[in-house]
């Protein structure tokens, strides 16, 4: 199932006080950064998933797999925090990181979505044999 980002994500990214540090820093700016934040992760996701060629993107631009919720949350986190120069501790640096190996991985065709929002596993990957490019000399010559 594919579900919308948006800032319902806040509340499982932050504990009470960091919350309402982020809404404070929120109402300070002239235009709030965090509609396209959300975007820029959605994006970020999207073009993960499209690069690994095994699943197909699913509804607005906004959306994400369900699946991936949880890497969603940990790469907001990361950049709110950022964002608002507030403190990133080691396991949340930690988290960014693992999020980050998680599309790496959803890029290269190694990690499987398991829902493309038609009710299917996705078809087999195929993988060809590399190009090898070069002199032909352990043929012998001949082509």
């Amino acid at each position: 199932m594919w579900v919308e980002l948006n800032d319902s994500i806040l509340a499982e990214a932050f504990n009470g006080s960091e919350l309402a540090k982020v809404t404070q820093r929120r109402g300070v700016e002239a235009v709030d950064p965090m509609p396209s934040l959300l975007e820029g992760v959605a994006s970020l996701i999207r073009g993960r998933i499209r690069s690994g060629g095994r699943t197909h993107p699913q509804g607005e631009a906004t959306f994400i797999p369900q699946e991936l919720w949880s890497v969603a949350t940990d790469i907001v986190r990361y950049r709110v925090l950022l964002r608002f120069a507030l403190d990133i501790s080691e396991p949340r640096k930690l988290a960014w990181q693992q999020a980050q190996k998680t599309l790496e991985d959803i890029s290269s065709g190694a990690y499987v979505l398991a829902d493309e929002g038609e009710g299917k596993l996705p078809a087999p990957h195929i993988v060809s044999r590399p190009a090898y490019w070069g002199p032909r000399a352990k043929r012998g010559g001949i082509m």
